[in-house]
């Protein structure tokens, strides 16, 4: 299904969900690489060979060390899963044992003619598998055996033993067809039996006797090859030696390659497979059980504590054969303990765990500390034996008159204590000594020396005023008993008596200004209270005191306002919008948070919608704007539409739509159910679910069981859902898609979309740029034949995947249709100029530049009537939008879809 409005909007793709396990394969779908398949998440199991990345890591297979190639590959893949620099293609140096290119040998080998190109002799043609030393050489093949000329010459005497005539002992350079014939030396000189003393039955070069001990093969001489068949070749009397068939370091395995019919590929009965035969602790079997062999890169495969990955101990050993042994596990000065073992100073003997301690700075006994047994009266860590400073004050012991005790030092800060903190030998330093006695006020205990000791002196430093002088009438208090007044008159009961005190009644008000001086409520400035009185001595009563409104209550009794009598505290709240009973805010039921005229405790049953009131008109919206429940909203065929869709799911007749109040409906025979309460932009469905862009341009989708996915905010511009799959495209081309894998539908590409159009087994989109990609079921057969289209629209149908009817608009505004002609015009579709089209159940109709829907193929009648914005064809029958909101479908009326209701 797919809908469309004049204005197009942008298009794309995105992963599918966010925090949700949509597949519940327990890999969260932000970090499954397929969200929507239980059977594919990171530590799932990867069989190599079926072109699916299983396991998430990239690679069909499993790939351990990260290279990009599988491990598990029967055949062409990693050999060594667990070194990411081992694998088929690296750099292979001839001169390391690893093979780490894959070939089978150190080296690169490209052609596998068991010669490296980097080796030594090398391949001089590592394209070539025929070509390598060696190796054969046809008299007519220039350098097959990498000696720079044509046919075999070994003696270098220019003519080939495999030329004609042929040299008959290529390993001397004076044999060769036209030497001269030595009699006497029993060699065939001229390489003509014939003409000499010797018969060479075989032709090899060599008579019969102990230069060819098989005369009846020319493969066996003495001096020639030894070859890999069971023959003793160079008459040595040893057979296969030297070569792949042969164990030569017997350890029981060799090379192995096969040889040929009725040979065995190692014929000295060894097992074939030795990645080194020249190293008898090197080879396939795992010798000491640890599960890696020789071969494998087990650098002792007798001990099982050795080998590639093992954790290195604290022995002195390579464990991981690494090459080398773990750090701290050399005993540098050889005191018997390694670093790794604890010694903490692994270049002096004389320090390792369990040495006995000395009173020095050495750490002997590796145990962290200096102290052990011996006294650390600071706590520094360094013992009081060795310490300059053992109360860690900062003065050395030497200058310090109390070396125990950090708070006496020279320098330190004196306190007024009795104690010479600072070691000068002083008590007074810097203090007070009022009274000149050498003791510092701070410590003396009479100060002033009057004889009267400070706790009792209210005036420790002025000899005239102590416990027992005569009083006064002034300031002072004398005799220290806290009364200056004594007998004096004191209104306020201070410490002044009258005859002094400025303010008798200490209301901060100067007796000469003060209106009522002996009554400290009353003074000028002072703030007026609920009581009739003058306190501010302005004579003039206070303004909250003036009950304006004669209900009783002034401002100051708490009325709010002196305006209207129905307001002050305790009044009865009226539906008036005001604080009748001044509690300071109105009362719930009063509020038009909506601003409608209409208040809660008026019975506007929704204040957050100014469109709902008593008395309202009923909106195509679910809203009771009337608040009366009785009346119900419009029929949907007489509501103004934002957005329809007619389903073309070929088990579903039903429609759905978005009214331009943002209500969605579907009606006829609904697989999904009602669409869930809320504000609606677009709604699509198929035959089991449907979906919806919210007003927060999320996509939701929901069944018969409620609301299933929820993307959140996504700036979701369009959608389209079908064959189990909904996809919404957003403001930047992206497309963010859910549901399950049917026929390949949910490959949707990793490209950027202006919109998309999904059907039972096919799915189309139209790119920024205005080409098209096809995918789902047999998607190469319906690719589009022109190259770009400015609108595109595709539909499968329960016929099959191959019913299939695809149309799209080209640059120059007409129409071209592909597919399969289920009627005589399906794929015909009417001449003229077209800005939308969409597709269905064997029908496709498009908008015209003049507004006009035209319809071709199964239409049986169809042929809408007005100016249209929106098309949309489904099972059978057409809904469209026109320009003034208004909408209709027709068609096959099977299930209540038509008309609408």
């Amino acid at each position: 299904m797919k809908r469309f409005a004049l204005l197009l909007l942008l298009a794309g793709c995105a992963p599918i969900s966010a925090t949700s396990d949509f597949d519940g394969d327990g890999i969260d779908d932000v970090n499954d690489c397929a969200p929507a398949d239980a059977a594919v998440f990171s530590s799932a199991a990867d069989p190599h060979g079926d072109e699916v990345d299983t396991n998430c890591d990239g690679v069909d297979g499993l790939d351990s060390d990260g290279d990009g190639w599988a491990g598990n590959a029967a055949e062409g893949g990693d050999c060594n899963d667990d070194d990411a620099a081992v694998f088929p293609g690296a750099a292979d140096p001839a001169d390391e044992p690893a093979d780490s290119n894959c070939d089978g040998h150190p080296g690169v080998d490209a052609d596998g003619d068991g010669v490296a190109a980097n080796g030594t002799p090398a391949d001089c043609d590592d394209a070539e598998p025929t070509t390598f030393p060696g190796a054969a050489d046809p008299i007519d093949d220039v350098g097959a055996n990498c000696d720079g000329h044509p046919g075999v010459d070994g003696d270098g005497d220019g003519v080939a033993a495999n030329g004609t005539p042929a040299d008959c002992d290529d390993s001397d350079p004076d044999v060769f067809p036209g030497a001269e014939e030595i009699n006497g030396d029993g060699i065939d000189n001229d390489c003509d039996p014939g003409s000499g003393e010797a018969i060479d039955a075989d032709g090899d070069g060599e008579p019969a006797g102990f230069r060819d001990c098989d005369d009846a093969d020319a493969t066996v001489f003495l001096g020639a090859p030894e070859l890999a068949d069971g023959q003793d070749n160079d008459c040595d009397g040893s057979t296969d030696e030297d070569t792949d068939a042969a164990d030569d370091d017997g350890d029981g395995y060799c090379e192995g390659v096969d040889f040929g019919a009725g040979y065995d590929e190692c014929g000295d009965g060894s097992v074939p497979g030795d990645c080194d035969d020249t190293r008898s602790r090197v080879s396939p079997a795992d010798g000491d059980g640890d599960g890696v062999s020789g071969c494998d890169g087990d650098c002792d495969d007798l001990n099982p504590l050795r080998l590639p990955g093992a954790v290195e101990a604290c022995d002195g050993i390579d464990n991981d054969c690494d090459g080398s042994v773990g750090a701290g596990e050399d005993d540098l000065d050889l005191d018997g303990v390694p670093a790794c073992a604890g010694d903490c100073d692994d270049l002096d003997d004389d320090v390792f765990p369990g040495q006995t301690e000395a009173c020095d700075a050495t750490d002997s006994d590796c145990d962290g500390d200096l102290i052990d047994g011996f006294e650390d009266l600071d706590g520094d860590g360094a013992p009081d034996c060795i310490d300059p400073d053992d109360d860690g004050d900062g003065s050395p012991d030497a200058d310090d008159c109390e070396p125990t005790n950090p708070a006496i030092r020279p320098g330190a800060v004196e306190l007024c204590d009795g104690i010479d903190s600072d070691c000068d030998g002083s008590l007074v330093d810097g203090f007070s000594d009022f009274d000149g006695d050498l003791d510092p006020d701070c410590t003396d205990p009479d100060d002033d020396d009057d004889g009267s000791l400070d706790p009792a002196d209210c005036a420790d430093d002025d000899p005239a005023r102590y416990p027992g002088a005569v009083e006064i009438c002034d300031l002072i208090d004398q005799d220290c008993d806290g009364d200056s007044a004594e007998s004096f008159a004191n209104q306020d009961g201070d410490a002044l008596p009258d005859c002094i005190d400025p303010d008798d009644d200490n209301d901060g008000e100067p007796d000469g200004t003060d209106c009522e001086p002996l009554n400290d409520a009353i003074f000028p400035g002072n703030a007026e209270s609920c009581d009739g009185l003058d306190e501010n001595c302005d004579g003039v009563p206070a303004p909250f005191e003036n009950d304006a409104d004669g209900d009783g209550f002034a401002p100051c009794d708490g009325d709010c306002d002196e305006t209207s009598a129905a307001v002050h505290p305790g009044a009865t709240d009226l539906c008036d919008g005001l604080d009748n009973a001044c509690t300071g805010v109105p009362p719930f039921e009063e509020a038009d948070a909506d601003g409608d005229g209409v208040r809660l405790c008026a019975d506007d049953c929704d204040d957050g919608n100014a469109m709902v009131q008593p008395g309202a008109v009923e909106l195509c919206d679910g809203v009771d704007n009337d608040c009366d429940p009785a009346t119900p909203d419009p029929a949907p065929s007489l509501c103004s539409w934002l957005a329809i869709d007619a389903v073309d799911e070929s088990l579903s007749d039903y429609a759905c739509g978005v009214t331009d109040q943002g209500m969605g409906i579907c009606w006829g025979f609904t697989a999904a159910g009602d669409p869930p309460a809320g504000e609606w932009l677009d709604i699509a469905g198929d035959d089991t679910f449907a979906c919806g862009i919210t007003s927060a341009r999320a996509m939701e989708c929901w069944d018969t069981n409620g609301v299933f996915y929820d993307s959140g905010p996504a700036n979701i511009q369009s959608l389209s859902v079908g064959g189990g799959l909904a996809c919404g495209v957003d403001l930047s081309g992206d497309v963010l898609c859910n549901g399950t894998q049917f026929l390949g539908l949910h490959n949707v590409p990793d490209e950027q979309y202006e919109r998309v159009d999904l059907s039972t087994y096919l799915g189309c989109g139209l790119r920024l740029d205005g080409t098209v990609d096809v995918w789902g079921f047999d998607s190469a057969s319906y690719q589009p034949p022109s190259a770009t289209y400015s609108d595109i629209s595709c539909s499968s149908y329960q016929g099959g995947p191959n019913d299939v009817l695809a149309c799209g608009i080209l640059p120059n505004g007409e129409l071209e249709c592909w597919g399969h002609n289920f009627f005589p015009d399906t794929l015909l579709p009417p001449a003229g100029t077209f800005v939308a089209v969409d597709t269905g159940f064997y029908i496709g109709c498009a908008i015209d530049t003049s507004q006009q829907v035209q319809c071709w193929g199964a239409v049986f009648g169809i042929a809408p009537v007005g100016n249209f914005v929106d098309v949309s064809v489904g099972n059978g029958y057409v809904c469209g939008i026109r320009d003034d909101g208004s909408a209709m479908c027709e068609g096959w009326a099977t299930s209540g879809q038509v008309p609408i209701p």
